[in-house]
């Protein structure tokens, strides 16, 4: 089983956070209504803890009004950061965690992709999917006994595959490095394909100035 990983904050508190960004950049309930397409009252209530947002109509309020306080520049794309996803280096469902564990050290990894072997892509482990399995060692109604245990354990047993979101591949920087506070890394689409990922580590390409070699 799959399981996503979960937002590391909660809607309330991006909520609160989102209060703080409209009184610092002086935007207007107007402004940000346009933006995630609801009306300004509605807006408003929101903000008075009277109606209700999906947690991906929040995550839209946040991401614009991080975009305008962001110093990327508002025309950078994704696309020119991604590494393109036929030259991965991937994890496949079964083999095992300890296995998958030694690689991530050896060649530096905080990350890999996962499929299947029908090639199926089915998510990431990453540092953090590992830490939580040994923090918190209950697979359902079982629990893992030793490091040992966990170590033996396939990928997709130990359930250490997290989704990840999937965006255009035209998506804006801004929109990705927000998204990117929450996620290890986030897939491009091309037409529902999947083309490319980009990670935190491309973050540094934006700072350093450089594009990835192999642009999608």
């Amino acid at each position: 089983m799959v399981k996503p990983i979960d937002p590391i904050l909660p809607k309330e508190q991006l909520i609160e956070r989102a209060k703080v960004l409209m009184s610092d950049l002086h935007v207007s309930y107007a402004e940000l209504a346009r933006e995630i397409d609801i009306t300004q009252t509605g807006i408003s209530k929101v903000f008075a803890g009277k109606r209700d947002l999906s947690y991906e109509e929040v995550q839209m309020m946040i991401n614009y009004l991080s975009g305008r306080c962001s110093i990327i520049p508002p025309e950078e794309s994704a696309m020119k950061y991604a590494s393109a996803f036929e030259k991965l280096e991937w994890a496949y469902d079964d083999e095992t965690v300890g296995l998958l564990a030694n690689r991530m050290l050896i060649r530096g990894f905080s990350q890999l992709p996962v499929k299947n072997r029908s090639n199926q892509f089915l998510g990431v482990v990453s540092e953090l999917s590992l830490m939580k399995r040994i923090m918190h060692p209950e697979i359902g109604s079982k629990k893992i006994k030793s490091m040992e245990d966990l170590r033996g354990l396939r990928l997709e047993e130990a359930e250490v595959i997290e989704e990840i979101p999937k965006y255009p591949i035209g998506t804006k920087m801004t929109e990705i490095a927000q998204v990117l506070m929450n996620y290890y890394s986030v897939l491009l689409t091309d037409n529902e394909e999947i083309v490319g990922i980009i990670t935190r580590a491309d973050l540094l390409k934006l700072v350093g100035n450089q594009k990835t070699d192999s642009p999608v």
